[in-house]
């Protein structure tokens, strides 16, 4: 990486920083490419360079805060029951949120709500997760012969996001509840999604 890469990609590391930072302390609303510069030290036009619009700096905040949770969850040890497996699986999301809840609940309710050009980083990167898990299922082979690995992928991932959400309601999410959560509704799933062995 040359100097001025190096550079860039040190402006660009800043420049989200401090939008995560506006996020968590402030809200949505106090997120403004103004604030930012201020706080990075850089023109406006440095920060549009760098972000976009507002829904895309948002969105890449949470794909990027996805990513590092998905790049964690590949390399951590794989558990040897599949109700844990699946548990696992999740698992560094919520950790993630736990760790900055009120940037979570602003990056999240954001990007709900973000126009489709802007929300399409996020729906990509769920689509691979989701594409991810039903590969993972269907080379499992414990799902029933009339559940697609695909439908079951989604109903698990659907089923995650209903529990996150209540995670996230809570003052101080804490991970050992929100895991234990998913962990029983995914069991109440078990019979209906898998065979007995």
């Amino acid at each position: 990486m040359s100097l001025r890469d190096q550079r860039r990609e040190a402006t660009r590391r800043a420049i989200a920083e401090a939008a995560r930072d506006l996020l968590e302390e402030r809200g949505a609303d106090a997120l403004t490419f103004r604030a930012i510069a201020r706080r990075v030290g850089v023109s406006v036009g440095t920060v549009v360079n760098h972000a976009g619009t507002k829904a895309q700096l948002v969105v890449g905040l949470l794909v990027e805060d996805i990513s590092a949770a998905m790049e964690r969850q590949s390399k951590a040890p794989v558990p040897d029951l599949p109700l844990e497996r699946l548990v696992a699986t999740f698992r560094p999301f919520f950790e993630n949120y736990a760790a900055r809840p009120s940037l979570a609940r602003h990056t999240i309710l954001e990007v709900a709500f973000a126009a489709d050009e802007a929300f399409m980083p996020y729906l990509e990167l769920t689509l691979r997760f989701v594409g991810q898990l039903a590969t993972t299922l269907e080379q499992e082979g414990r799902l029933h012969p009339h559940v697609s690995p695909m439908v079951a992928a989604r109903v698990l991932f659907d089923t995650y996001i209903g529990v996150v959400v209540l995670f996230l309601r809570a003052e101080e999410p804490d991970v050992e509840a929100g895991t234990a959560a998913l962990r029983g509704s995914f069991e109440a799933l078990m019979p209906v999604l898998f065979e007995v062995r």
